[in-house]
């Protein structure tokens, strides 16, 4: 058991120095803001997105003309 897992260690070590001996290691890159653009799921999380933020918008605009109004009535009352 402990010979098999030694080996099994040495050659973990062994196969990248090798691979980068003989040249053949090959590293790639991934521009990940162009996968997210083209993934086809992006566009309906951003529709998903931009209808949370616009009902959101909404209400803010809702409430902040109620407050307004309120605040016109209790100055109108008082003064």
């Amino acid at each position: 058991m402990k010979k098999s897992l030694s080996t099994l260690f040495v050659l973990t070590l062994a196969f990248p120095l090798a691979a980068f001996a003989q040249g053949t290691l090959k590293i790639g890159t991934v521009d990940m803001q162009r996968a997210f653009k083209d993934y086809n799921k992006t566009k309906e999380a951003e529709g998903k997105i931009n209808d949370a933020k616009n009902a959101a918008r909404k209400e803010y605009d809702d409430r902040a003309e109620d407050y307004k109004k309120s605040l016109d009535e209790i100055s109108v009352e008082c003064g």
